[in-house]
Order: structure tokens, then C-alpha cells, then sequence
């Protein structure tokens, strides 16, 4: 007998699907930098600086296109 094409069939038993991203194993919790990584990123503090600069780089832009549309309009 032919089996259907059914949701779940032909997956790998104890992996968890996550939108997006690739399956893991059922019994992880956690997620990024291993234990004891010096490197690892912990309070935002970097991520924090980037988002402001790319928010200053989104106004720039912006900015620029209004100017060259206003100058275009004549």
C-alpha cells in the first residue's frame, strides 16, 4: 500500500519544526552562545547602538528622497 502525503509523514521522530528555521531536537532549551563564550552578546548594548545607526541611516535616506523629489516637482 502507498502511504499518502500526509502532515508529519516522513520526519524524523523527536525533532520540533520551527518556522523558518531547521528542526532540532524535541529536549533543547536553550538557544545561542555555548557557556562560559567571553564573546557572547548579553545585554544589547551593541545591538542597541546598531538600531539607532541604522535608524539614522533609514532618515538620512529618506530625507535624501524627499529633497529629490521636491527638486524633480520643480
Amino acid at each position: 500500500m502507498r502511504r499518502r502525503n500526509l502532515p508529519g509523514a516522513g520526519k524524523a521522530a523527536g525533532l520540533v519544526e520551527r518556522q523558518g528555521r531547521p528542526a532540532k531536537p524535541a529536549g533543547a532549551k536553550k538557544v545561542g552562545a555555548p557557556m562560559g563564550n567571553a564573546n557572547a552578546l548579553k545585554h544589547g548594548k551593541y545591538t542597541q547602538a546598531r538600531r539607532a545607526l541604522i535608524a539614522e541611516i533609514r532618515a538620512h535616506i529618506r530625507q535624501g528622497r524627499a529633497l529629490a523629489k521636491a527638486a524633480a516637482d520643480g
